[in-house]
């Protein structure tokens, strides 16, 4: 096969495979086409030994792309607001959770909070990304307060005390975006409680076990 027919039916190829694929899918040079020349005489005795050719490489590569996108492209998972229940969690609170991947010490809950909350002082190990849905709350150790549409980007190391005003009128609805785990403290500072990926995930699934729902949309490993 001649270097010129050897594009042609490349370019067949690629007129088969998915837009994404072709990228996959590359053009041998000129030398790349004598390497396949010699390499195939080789075997026989005919012209010296060669790398083995980049040629073989690109095929499969190729056949892997087209297999990739079309067999395993990955599919994006929604998750309505009334899949998840509420469970109850500490008095004054409801959580549900959303993804748990334990592997990356990873977890994203909703919780609800009643007015007049007030959450054990505690640290975390990882960076924590908040957003507030409904109602407000703060920190007691500092003076700005989340309301509805507030962002809050909590750093690793980071210690506080999660406070609801009992003047609030409406539930506190917070998404967390939770790296690692969260050390309840004492008066002292000692740790009372470690909650992190795992531990959130199993004591949601039972507590809706108890609700006599099954949690069925919730990402994990």
């Amino acid at each position: 096969m001649t270097y010129d027919e050897d594009r042609r039916v490349i370019e067949r190829h690629q007129a088969n495979l998915d837009t994404g694929a072709v990228e996959a899918l590359r053009y041998v040079t000129e030398a790349e086409h004598q390497t396949m020349f010699f390499n195939r005489l080789t075997p026989i005795g005919i012209g010296p030994a060669l790398p083995p050719p980049r040629w073989k490489r690109t095929c499969r590569r190729s056949s892997l792309a087209s297999m990739t996108l079309i067999e395993m492209e990955p599919t994006a998972v929604h998750v309505g607001e009334d899949e998840l229940p509420w469970v109850d969690n500490d008095e004054g609170t409801k959580l549900k959770v959303l993804v748990a991947k334990v592997s990356e010490g990873l977890w994203i809950i909703r919780t609800k909070f009643a007015p007049g909350v007030r959450v054990q002082t505690h640290k975390h190990t990882g960076q924590v990304y908040a957003y507030t849905l409904s109602g407000s709350w703060k920190y007691e150790e500092s003076d700005y307060v989340n309301t509805a549409g507030s962002f809050l980007y909590e750093p690793a190391g980071s210690r506080h005390t999660l406070v609801v005003p009992e003047t609030n009128t409406e539930v506190t609805d917070v998404w967390f975006q939770i790296y690692g785990a969260n050390l309840s403290l004492d008066s002292d500072g000692n740790i009372e409680r470690v909650t992190d990926a795992g531990s959130v995930l199993q004591a949601y699934v039972a507590g809706c076990e108890a609700m006599g729902a099954t949690p069925t949309t919730i990402l994990t490993d």
